[in-house]
């Protein structure tokens, strides 16, 4: 392996606080065009990614990403450790509720603090987007399987909303009732 001379060392002392004042400036970039959003701030105009197209010169797509990852970042707030990168709070923000977003940064904290890297893919990982489905390690552990349970209840909080015939409404409600069961076996057994 090379080893840096002085002058390297110097040099990539520089370049990576670059690179971490470039991680603040996102982040702190993203936490304000959330709160802009949030507190419909961009008046005149009719939507926010209007207003950051005229103010900032940003496209839709980067306006969504900004407001994406301040909404992850307003749900983890309690936390000591926030995601560093645009790479990590995306990967966040496809978990669609606030107690998800923290159950599963919980996890990747633990992973953390048991030596792994945060990054995007220990994320993806921990949310079961990865290839094992894992929460912890050695399996799909109890707390995997409860997360799957929050995204199934998010789902059919929207399923609610739609409209349905006589037939699927027979099949859904045996599908329904199902769940129910499941969960009041679950309910039972937590309170042992």
């Amino acid at each position: 392996m090379k080893k840096l001379t002085k002058a390297e060392q110097t040099k990539l002392a520089s370049l990576v606080a670059i690179i971490r004042k470039g991680q603040e400036s996102f982040l702190a970039t993203a936490t304000a065009i959330f709160t802009i959003g949030k507190d419909n701030l961009f008046a005149p105009h009719k939507s926010l990614a209007d207003y950051c197209e005229q103010e900032f010169d940003f496209s839709a797509t980067e306006t969504s990403r900004y407001e994406n990852a301040g909404a992850v970042l307003s749900d983890l707030s309690g936390f000591d450790v926030l995601p560093s990168n645009e790479g990590q709070a995306r990967e966040l923000a496809k978990l669609k509720s606030a107690d998800r977003r923290k159950a599963v940064w919980e996890a990747v904290l633990k992973r953390h603090n048991n030596g792994d890297r945060i990054t995007a893919a220990l994320i993806a990982e921990c949310a079961g987007n990865g290839k094992d489905n894992e929460v912890s390690g050695g399996g799909k552990s109890f707390r995997a399987h409860v997360l799957r349970m929050i995204d199934i209840c998010d789902k059919i909080e929207k399923i609610e909303s739609l409209d349905v015939d006589e037939v699927q409404r027979e099949e859904v409600s045996e599908k329904i009732k199902h769940i129910i069961d499941v969960c009041k076996r679950l309910q039972a057994k937590l309170k042992q």
